[in-house]
């Protein structure tokens, strides 16, 4: 069975920076982050870009990955930004 790539944007809350957000993305369970890197979209703020990898064939992952990523406790905002087959 293959896997899907999915690529996120993540925008870190306030009170917290880029690295905790990519910290606590390694400590997900449905999915299994690859890379996060930090980048600067301008005036000082930073988001994060994070590969996920996940089950290809298993039914509704998508949704159920991004919404625990959303309950991370330093991520305000995370969408989806691409996706592609491994």
């Amino acid at each position: 069975m293959g896997s899907t790539i999915l690529i996120y944007k993540i925008k870190p809350k306030e009170d917290f920076d880029t690295k905790k957000v990519m910290e606590d993305l390694k400590k997900i369970q449905k999915g299994r982050c690859t890379d996060a890197k930090e980048i600067p979209i301008g005036f000082g703020i930073k988001i994060v870009k994070a590969v996920v990898m996940v089950p290809e064939k298993q039914e509704n992952i998508i949704n159920e990955v991004t919404e625990e990523i959303m309950k991370i406790n330093s991520v305000e905002e995370a969408e989806i930004e691409g996706m592609t087959l491994a």
